[in-house]
């Protein structure tokens, strides 16, 4: 590859990096062209060349953010026998969090999810985002499958806000300068903490359900004893 070609790949890269985090920072509207080349070290000219307009750059940033938050926190098939409904249940949950904290291009993308539900601006067509969409469906596949045939769709979709829910509620906290109750970004070990207490109260519930449905109730849990 000739120098100029190297370049011109280097310059793709900075611009979809920089461009990454300042829509995550500010959203798409707030994020302008002429910051985003600053960050990028390059001209506006590039934008044009390498993407079209703005909204070509979106784009792609979309695209990249989403291929980073499946490549590298991917949730276990849902059709593997060898992973039962707990194990996958596991894995959904853990990879959720891990893209909504993640560093990298993952994290930008959970914030610029939540930018987008807040403030839409038009999210980009064709991206593997239906990636993340199959994810639900599969998980919510895999919780009636636990439940057992006395378990219903309402009892899965209950057991699917209980988990989607919370997940919501982290992407959406940070970027929209909310108040968190939760003190500070955890570290790497009160992560994995955070996240086992979570996976511990949604298979509880989801056992809890089921005991109910196989002993012909279908309770309303209190706390009141």
């Amino acid at each position: 590859m000739s120098g100029n070609g190297r370049n011109s790949r280097e310059t793709r890269r900075r611009l979809i990096e920089s461009a990454c985090r300042l829509f995550a920072e500010k959203g798409y509207r707030n994020a302008s062209i002429s910051d985003i080349c600053l960050n990028a070290d390059t001209n506006v000219a590039s934008v044009n060349y390498h993407f079209g307009d703005k909204k070509g750059l979106f784009k792609q940033v979309w695209q990249h953010g989403c291929d980073a938050a499946i490549e590298e926190y991917p949730v276990c098939d849902s059709k593997d026998e060898t992973n039962g409904p707990e194990a996958h249940v596991r894995s959904f949950i853990s990879a959720s969090v891990g893209r909504i904290f993640d560093c990298g291009a993952a994290g930008c993308f959970s914030r610029i999810m939540a930018r987008e539900m807040a403030e839409p601006a038009g999210r980009p067509e064709g991206s593997q985002e239906h990636i993340l969409f199959s994810e639900r469906r599969a998980l919510r596949e895999v919780i009636l499958r636990f439940l057992g045939s006395k378990g219903t769709e309402r009892q899965a979709d209950l057991c699917m806000l209980s988990i989607v829910g919370p997940c919501l509620l982290l992407i959406l906290q940070d970027p929209l300068g909310r108040e968190s109750f939760i003190d500070e970004k955890p570290d790497p070990e009160n992560l994995e903490a955070m996240v086992d207490d979570f996976i511990r109260f949604v298979l509880a519930g989801m056992h809890a359900i089921k005991v109910s449905g196989e002993n012909g109730k279908d309770e309303d849990f209190s706390l009141e004893e």
